[in-house]
């Protein structure tokens, strides 16, 4: 009875949506800037119009975006209420402003948190791929502008993945370790053909929603964020350099790394299916045989909303898996 269903998936799946359809715009940008002829390199501008819409993004998130129901300027009291019972179910609290060492130190030795940041990094070094696309296009004989308008379908294909797997997830609410597995098959079945059709941002999404429905305690869980953003700015560094100019157009070293990074990242996603499967039927045998006055003794008033880790409140606490 302590198993909750989240719509964390589909919230973060149609979050991630608009990187897909960003891949699309970020296409017909490139190609309109590609037909400039101005002092300013082509190059340049694609970085000065997207930075710049960056930059006032950020100040409207920041002026406009609440960080908790509490914080929600839009709602009446009543539905910031409504709006906060809706966490109890999930038992992963709300926010605190106070920084807890042991939460950080206990990120550091779950497992579940390693899986994280080991997928996190892994599967970023298949961006080989994506950033690479162009080049590979080019090689086949297209120019540079034809070669933008033929990347367009990558933004595509991921749009048609984030729906999928976002709308898989939360009609099952849970299976979402399985879902991450599935959309990422046709990544590899496809690098072993050398061309790319690249699912990995809906499994990336699914994967945030796992920390945020996972992962309970606030610092806990800006840790396990934290690491994995550090994880993923390193696979990102790291995929370039196995992308050699002196084997194209095959380039084998991408193409062999690209196959081992999948199995990977396929292998990290099982491991964290079946650690979450393991722990809930390890977790259910020690209620069932824990004392009735134990249990209650443990129950206090709202302690669904109190700044407790997964690992803090094991008797009641449930990966969705």
């Amino acid at each position: 009875m302590f198993y909750k269903k989240s719509e964390q998936g589909l919230r973060c799946t149609a979050w991630y949506f608009m990187v897909g359809v960003a891949a699309i715009v970020g296409g017909l940008l490139g190609y309109g800037v590609g037909h400039t002829h101005t002092a300013v390199g082509q190059w340049q501008f694609v970085f000065l119009i997207c930075g710049g819409f960056t930059v006032l993004w950020a100040f409207v998130i920041y002026f406009f975006l609440p960080d908790s129901p509490l914080q929600a300027y839009f709602l009446t009291e009543r539905e910031k209420s409504i709006a906060v019972e809706r966490l109890r179910g999930n038992r992963t609290g709300i926010k605190s402003t106070e920084g807890k060492w042991d939460q950080a130190r206990e990120a550091l030795t779950d497992p579940q948190v390693w899986l994280f940041e080991l997928w996190s990094g892994i599967s970023q070094i298949l961006n080989i791929g994506g950033s690479f696309l162009p080049l590979v296009i080019q090689d086949i004989g297209f120019t540079g502008l034809q070669t933008t308008l033929l990347t367009l379908p990558v933004g595509g294909v991921e749009c048609v993945a984030m729906v999928v797997a976002g709308g898989l997830s939360s009609y099952f609410g849970k299976g979402r370790t399985i879902i991450m597995f599935a959309v990422t098959c046709p990544t590899l079945a496809r690098a072993t053909g050398v061309w790319l059709l690249l699912c990995i941002p809906a499994s990336y999404a699914i994967m945030l929603s796992l920390i945020a429905s996972n992962v309970a305690g606030t610092t806990k869980k800006v840790t396990t964020t934290l690491l994995c953003f550090v994880c993923f700015c390193v696979g990102n560094i790291v995929s370039p350099q196995l992308f050699l100019s002196t084997e194209a157009p095959i380039y084998g070293t991408a193409m062999r790394s690209m196959l081992v990074a999948m199995a990977l990242t396929q292998l990290t996603t099982l491991l964290l299916g079946v650690y979450y499967v393991y722990e809930n039927r390890r977790r259910d045998a020690l209620l069932s045989q824990t004392a009735q006055d134990i249990i209650n003794a443990s129950t206090v008033y709202n302690e669904e909303f109190r700044d407790r880790t997964d690992k803090q409140d094991y008797l009641r606490f449930r990966y969705e898996w």
